[in-house]
């Protein structure tokens, strides 16, 4: 529905590999903990700016996947 998310390797070497590239970078997650923030500051917002750049739901939603896959808290 949103991608895919399933990985396939046909060795165990590979795995490290794998999991390097689409495990979201420091950056990537603290951007999306910004963007997390931003809209917990102001809830009632559907539409956020910061430093410049529009955000709405979408964004929101998709900060919160990045800060799943990396395993990290808001």
């Amino acid at each position: 529905r949103d991608g895919f998310l399933g990985r396939i390797a046909i060795h165990p070497d590979q795995v490290d590999t794998i999991n390097r590239c689409f495990t979201p970078s420091e950056d990537e997650v603290a951007e999306a903990r910004r963007i997390v923030a931003a809209f917990a500051a102001q809830p009632d917002l559907g539409t956020i700016g910061i430093d410049g750049k529009m955000y709405d739901i979408p964004h929101l939603k998709a900060a919160h996947k990045t800060l799943a896959a990396a395993g990290a808290e808001p």
